[in-house]
């Protein structure tokens, strides 16, 4: 980067080398924070056992660390894409992604619009008598 500048960003690989390095400090991150957190609580819970623990905090940011490392082994396959070049049938399919990319984007984006016009229905329609589509996340 110091050595290309901005010329550096202008490969989509390398942008994605980044974002897997920037993924995985947070991934690091959240893990380093979730073992402080059970250390405290362990303490805590083994110094006053008769109390009840809440672990919703400690369940929120195991989702959050789950989901970022998801992204991270996302981002990861993504790259593999760059190393298959070498065989004629991955260099195929490879151009063929990349030359339909638009039109899957395109159906991509109407997908998600009706999917979740019908998610918003099921909401409005049973939101009030249904538990699982009480919230709109739930629904979809």
């Amino acid at each position: 980067i110091k050595k290309n500048g901005c010329v550096y960003f202008s490969e989509v690989w390398n942008i994605l080398d980044l974002l897997v390095i920037g993924v995985s400090l947070i991934c690091i991150a959240f893990s380093a924070f979730r073992t402080i957190v059970v250390d405290n609580m362990l303490e805590e819970l083994l110094a006053k056992p008769d109390i009840f623990p809440d672990f919703e905090f400690l369940g929120f940011w195991q989702m959050q660390y789950n989901n970022a490392v998801a992204v991270d082994i996302f981002i990861a396959w993504i790259k593999v894409f760059k190393y298959i070049s070498f065989n004629k049938t991955m260099t195929q399919l490879s151009s063929t992604l990349s030359r339909c990319s638009k039109d899957i984007g395109g159906f991509a984006v109407m997908f998600f619009i009706v999917f979740f016009a019908f998610a918003q229905l099921g909401y409005l329609l049973f939101g009030s008598i249904v538990k699982e589509f009480s919230t709109f996340g739930t629904a979809v």
